[in-house]
């Protein structure tokens, strides 16, 4: 709806892709829905760049199929599984009809379990050449973000040094309640990765000014990191900066 409205989805974020993606690139889309970033990096990228889009709910991926087929994109490649910390399989609990990107694998009051899916690291899901030569890491995926972040860590030495992962945390809705942010981000901050805040806005008002965005900007007191907030949308980069 706010698409057909608005003409944008999270203005903020769309504004980083569109200054971080060029002609060439490799952008994975992990927790893609129905393909909103997908369709954007897609075209960002061109025919010589490479997006891989992961979501493992069957009723989305026909969505997104509908969606790749509709924009012409031949450069997309979707895999149908949930990216996790290991090699299993993981429940499936839809979100309501009018807002199906709730979907998670992790259990949430007023959810209902309806289905299973294939999880593993996401580096068993990309190959080599998508692994190295992804340039953003987009991660959706309401509370396993967590888990997905644990699997990363097995191939980070093969990310490019220019890799920037676009994190949407939610660590009140993480399987373990003593997790904080500082404990999943940790040992990305020990491999030379920096977080920086990223606007973001879902309240309908903010999408009345969608030219209005902002850039991630620096977080240097890294206590806050220490609290189980709601949501925190991050991006990790090795970039040394006050704002991306």
């Amino acid at each position: 709806m706010y698409i057909y409205l608005f003409g944008t989805w999270e203005p903020d974020l769309s504004a980083f892709l569109r200054r971080r993606l060029h002609p060439g690139d490799t952008f994975v889309d992990v927790g893609a829905n129905i393909g909103c970033m997908t369709a954007l990096a897609g075209k960002l990228v061109g025919p010589r760049g490479t997006v891989v889009a992961i979501e493992p709910l069957p009723a989305v991926i026909s969505e997104l199929e509908e969606i790749v087929a509709r924009n012409d994109l031949t450069n997309v490649r979707l895999v149908a599984a949930a990216a996790s910390d290991r090699d299993h399989e993981l429940p499936l609990y839809v979100g309501p009809s009018y807002n199906i990107g709730l979907t998670s694998t992790v259990a949430r009051r007023g959810l209902h379990e309806q289905g299973r899916a294939r999880a593993a690291p996401l580096g068993s899901l990309l190959t080599s050449q998508e692994l190295a030569t992804a340039r953003v890491i987009k991660i959706d995926v309401e509370g396993a973000e967590d888990r997905v972040l644990a699997g990363i860590l097995a191939s980070v030495d093969a990310l490019a040094a220019d890799v920037e992962l676009v994190v949407e945390l939610s660590p009140r809705c993480w399987s373990d309640p003593q997790l904080r942010p500082i404990d999943v981000l940790r040992p990305f901050l020990e491999r030379g990765f920096h977080v920086y805040l990223l606007p973001n806005d879902y309240a309908p008002w903010r999408y009345l000014w969608p030219r209005d965005v902002g850039a991630p900007q620096r977080l240097r007191d890294l206590a806050a990191l220490e609290r189980r907030v709601l949501r925190l949308d991050i991006v990790l980069s090795r970039r040394d900066a006050d704002a991306l």
